[in-house]
């Protein structure tokens, strides 16, 4: 009946025995090798909660930075009240609204990393439900992505929109599958919701 919580992620013979960690590993981890700084255990094991740090002195490449790889790994914040430039704040309530608002499938047992995107250097991860599927998308470029970015399986009657940049979308469906059109910003990230 007690939460067990610990400061960094674990080793994996430990993480069976926990119920999540908060970590700070943004800010020692390499994006050439990482891209979005995917954060193996949120993937490999879904039940324990990793809550990254965003704050000053956690990440290397700032804090923005921070926020949107939090998103884009479905990871909630923890973010503590110093070190955010004041505008910070307004992106950590929004990504908070998203993951409470599809909690659902960021909280499945079942996600995916990487899976397969339409554009080099463009990254996704897919959190799986019975009534919707979220695609959190990551621009690894330096400059906007504009087009057809991602193909996945269609349901009659789905819709599809881009929660993250408050945009519905209206993918080409062909042969069971829509064809999604994004534009993602340079190292910006897009959340997309299927909903059947």
């Amino acid at each position: 009946s007690t939460a067990l919580y610990t400061e960094h992620c674990p080793p994996d013979v430990t993480i069976p025995y926990m119920d999540g960690g908060y970590s700070t590993a943004i800010g020692r981890s390499d994006w050439t090798i990482s891209p979005g700084f995917l954060h193996t255990h949120r993937f490999a094991f879904p039940d324990f909660k990793v809550l990254p740090i965003t704050s000053a002195g956690s990440i290397a490449d700032g804090i923005w930075d921070g926020l949107r790889y939090s998103l884009f790994n479905g990871c909630g914040l923890y973010t503590l009240s110093y070190g955010h430039d004041p505008e910070a704040f307004a992106l950590c309530r929004k990504i908070s609204a998203i993951l409470h608002e599809h909690s659902a499938a960021f909280c499945t047992l079942s996600p995916e990393a990487f899976v397969d995107t339409l554009r080099v250097d463009v990254y996704a991860n897919r959190f799986p439900t019975e009534q919707e599927t979220v695609w959190t998308l990551w621009n690894g470029r330096w400059q906007t992505v504009r087009g057809a970015v991602l193909r996945v399986p269609h349901t009659d009657g789905a819709t599809y929109r881009d929660v993250y940049n408050e945009v519905d979308l209206t993918p080409a469906i062909a042969e069971g599958f829509a064809e999604i059109s994004l534009t993602i910003g340079p190292r910006d990230v897009a959340v997309v919701v299927q909903r059947r």
